[in-house]
């Protein structure tokens, strides 16, 4: 046993030395697990080892010494021998044979201790074992051979507890440290993929097709992207609800109804729905259950789609702001006034928020306070959603130009002209991709900013996203694209009955959108149509049924009394900034197009549509310009081009009255001519 002078040495050592190792393993520990260094993990578990060690020393220390010993009790008491053994009994004095007797003739008590269980004198009475092998004395039946169990000692009961707790809690250190250091699934889903708004979603390695699994039919237009979250589609809708659908089935879960249109697309984080409505609020709501958790009202219609980081929802507000608020409590942060409407969805990247505004500014903003940090000035309004990757920003302008912009300090690095206005980009592999108004979506290197291909489509392409290689998109003209996001070669096309409205999210092989007919959509599987392509174009060879471009059915040869075969009549009463409607033209009794003219009849959000009803004689020289007119004066423009079918339209935001639509159509042998020619209401519908 270890003499009490031996022990208080150890405990002093040990619990020192607990003392100065965990302050320092503290302070490596919390420095590695703010800034998630490596070497200060290492640092942090070499002292632990270290602490171990002490601690294993500590025990053996204290441990009772049972090397070839008995239980005491039943043991004659041993004198340590300070002197060689001599000639005489050292307790009774008597004369001794030999120098190496165990036991004294006179006295019978022992003179050397035994040396192991096999001797041959029993070890408490001293008879002589006839056999060395012997376990029990036959005299006085005490065990002299066989297992000694020594006791445990109740300081070596505290080193073991003590080791126990420190191995415990080093583990579930140590985890803290590492798993952060592990890449894992975001928690976060929301427009674009990700907090950086990159558009590029892990799929596995799938690759969806275009044959349609489900759809699920809304009240109004489909202008949210859809999230998905642990199998669940989230999407907003024009007739002013948020609706959550089973992502296999495509059946309706729940849905929770807002004060008006939902244009935002949601963001789902821990449990929570958040999403934007023109009734100038941002909610929370419940994934599961589809309740709500909480409201902030922001003073201004939200077009914006909020991202969430680090517990805080960003979004944009129609009344100039962009806010911060918590995403538990809902309670705000701070807010951020910018000289426009923010319409633009914010990313977030490394403590910084971006966001444009109609202001044509691109603004970075510190994440934690709210701070300005600089500003970058385009030539026109900036509605695009901005994009991250590598330390750059990228963002579109109805300048028509994307924008490549250093992060940190707001400078520029390179600027790429396209034909029209740009939507939200998306970045992968040192690519950034993007559509235009131009008809055209376009592969941009990343870092030089050169065109590596441009993909036409023949109709406006919306805001792609990016999946094992493909780029999905859709256009106006109701056809989603997959093309091959390295050579910008059609895999397969998607038509449908509307224009697609929202940007795409991929997951588990299937593409989920939303369409212009009211429609969410689901497509995947096995593919629909066999199609051969052609590099850099939409142009494609489909079965029969289809027209050379599109996969929705040939617009029909019908003859139906339309506005284009007769003369439009003239307003005669002058508009306020928009002076008389001009007379319209005919077009030969060849040409019979159909096109319908309707307004939604929201007086909250009035939009008007064009919709092409059916025709023939059409042929790729065709194109329809639609130009309307608001009493302020302001104009907006759109085409619908080859290929034509049903269902194709344009779509403008107006005012409540005084509405100028005008509609040229150009056909081959007369050229362009304009075929109507109207002041309306928004209510108004014109067949």
């Amino acid at each position: 046993m270890a003499t009490s002078k031996e022990t208080g040495k150890w405990m002093g050592i040990c619990c020192g030395s607990i003392i100065i190792i965990s302050i320092i393993g503290a302070i490596i520990g919390n420095w590695a697990t703010i800034s998630k260094n490596v070497p200060g993990i290492l640092w942090g578990t070499i002292f632990l080892i270290l602490l171990i060690g002490i601690l294993v020393e500590g025990w053996k220390a204290v441990q009772p010494d049972v090397r070839n010993k008995q239980d005491s009790s039943k043991q004659q008491p041993v004198i340590p021998l300070s002197t060689p053994l001599k000639d005489n009994c050292r307790y009774c004095g008597i004369k001794l044979t030999t120098s190496s007797q165990n036991f004294c003739p006179g006295c019978g008590k022992r003179l050397t201790e035994p040396t192991n269980l096999s001797s041959t004198f029993c070890r408490k009475c001293g008879a002589e074992l006839k056999y060395s092998n012997a376990e029990i004395c036959p005299s006085c039946g005490t065990r002299v051979k066989g297992p000694v169990t020594p006791k445990v000692s109740h300081l070596s009961l505290l080193f073991a507890g003590i080791l126990v707790v420190i191995i415990l809690t080093s583990v579930l250190a140590i985890s803290q440290f590492i798993i952060p250091l592990i890449p894992s699934a975001p928690t976060e889903t929301m427009f674009h993929a990700n907090a950086e708004h990159t558009g590029v979603f892990d799929n596995g390695g799938t690759v969806p097709t275009n044959t349609e699994l489900w759809r699920f039919k809304t009240g109004g237009n489909v202008y949210s992207s859809p999230a998905v979250s642990n199998g669940v589609v989230y999407v907003g809708s024009y007739d002013n609800n948020l609706y959550a659908t089973d992502a296999l089935t495509g059946k309706k879960k729940w849905q929770f109804k807002t004060g008006n249109l939902v244009y935002s697309s949601p963001a789902v984080s821990n449990g929570v729905v958040y999403v934007g409505s023109l009734d100038a609020n941002l909610y929370a709501i419940d994934a599961v259950a589809g309740t709500e958790k909480w409201r902030f009202g922001t003073g201004g219609m939200v077009h914006s789609s909020p991202a969430v980081s680090n517990g805080v929802v960003y979004v944009g507000s129609d009344n100039n702001n962009l806010y911060a608020i918590d995403a538990v409590t809902g309670k705000e942060k701070w807010q951020f006034k910018a000289g426009n409407y923010v319409s633009s969805s914010p990313a977030i990247s490394n403590g910084v928020v971006y966001v444009g505004s109609y202001d044509n500014n691109l603004y970075a903003i510190d994440a934690v306070t709210g701070k300005e940090k600089w500003r970058f000035k385009t030539g026109g309004t900036v509605w695009s959603s901005p994009a991250i990757s590598n330390g750059i920003v990228y963002v579109g302008s109805v300048d028509n130009n994307l924008y490549a912009i250093d992060a940190v300090t707001g400078k520029e690095k390179w600027r790429f002209k396209t034909g029209g206005d740009l939507w939200s980009p998306a970045i992968s592999n040192g690519v950034v991709y993007v559509g235009s108004d131009d008809n055209n979506m376009y592969a941009i290197d990343a870092v030089v900013g050169t065109e590596k291909w441009r993909f036409g489509t023949g109709g406006i392409v919306m805001s792609p996203s990016v999946s094992n290689g493909t780029i999905y998109v859709g256009n106006n003209g109701g056809d989603l694209y997959a093309i091959d996001a390295v050579m910008g070669t059609e895999k397969w096309r998607f038509g449908m009955g509307g224009g697609v409205s929202s940007s795409q999210v991929i997951s588990k092989g299937v593409v989920y959108f939303g369409g212009i007919d009211g429609n969410l959509y689901a497509i995947g599987g096995v593919p629909s149509t066999s199609i051969t392509t052609s590099p850099g174009s939409g142009t494609t060879t489909l079965a029969a049924g289809y027209t050379q471009n599109a996969t929705s059915p040939v617009a029909t040869l019908i003859a139906i009394p339309v506005v284009p075969q007769t003369t439009a009549p003239v307003q005669t009463v002058p508009q306020v900034g928009m002076g008389t409607p001009f007379p319209t033209q005919r077009l030969p009794v060849d040409y019979v197009l159909g096109l319908s003219v309707l307004g939604n009849g929201d007086t909250l959000s009035p939009y008007m549509t064009v919709t092409l009803r059916g025709g023939n004689g059409m042929t790729f020289d065709y194109r329809v310009d639609v130009t309307l007119t608001k009493p302020d004066g302001t104009s907006q423009k759109d085409v619908m081009l080859p290929p034509f079918h049903v269902g194709q339209q344009v779509t403008f935001p107006c005012s409540l009255d005084r509405n100028r639509v005008e509609i040229w159509v150009t056909a081959p042998n007369v050229g362009k001519v304009k075929t109507y020619d109207q002041i309306l209401p928004f209510k108004s519908i014109n067949s």
